[in-house]
């Protein structure tokens, strides 16, 4: 076969790949709309909606986190007062989201998300000093503040 012929065959190739993967980009997006057709059903007439009905998608609040599923209502504060207590001095936010991570299993090998973690953890350690449940200790070799559990 001639080179010409190849290259033809390999450009139609990548055609029909390329209008394969819209078609199953189409098609997700029709069974989304599907799938939100049917929960609208359901709750204007659940008797109506049978078993192809799905629980009603529950909105992310403005500014909730991607790790909010792993902790349930006052978790992450009881775990964090935890870490801090069973410590042997004072600790910082960057050990005490070590701990946390390790308690969780969280993989906290990517920049952004122990970035992330430690600014969560460090906000909620500020949160607890201002209401009297922490006291700062000094700061550590590095230049980070410490916290202590208030006796």
């Amino acid at each position: 076969m001639s080179a010409e012929a190849i290259a033809a065959l390999r450009a139609k190739g990548a055609e029909l790949a390329a209008e394969r993967d819209w078609l199953l980009r189409r098609a997700d997006a029709l069974a989304a709309d599907i799938a939100s057709l049917n929960r609208a059903i359901a709750i204007l007439d659940p008797a109506q909606a049978g078993s192809a009905a799905a629980a009603p998608v529950r909105k992310r609040r403005k500014g909730a986190s991607s790790l909010d599923g792993l902790y349930g209502k006052g978790e992450f504060q009881r775990d964090a007062l935890a870490a801090i207590r069973t410590a042997a001095g004072p600790v910082t936010a960057h050990g005490v989201a070590r701990d946390l991570a390790e308690r969780k299993g969280i993989d906290l090998g990517s920049y952004a998300t122990r970035r992330g973690f430690e600014k969560r953890v460090s906000a909620l350690l500020s949160g607890l000093k201002t209401r009297g449940v922490l006291v700062n200790g000094t700061a550590d070799a590095e230049g980070r503040q410490t916290y202590t559990a208030a006796s």
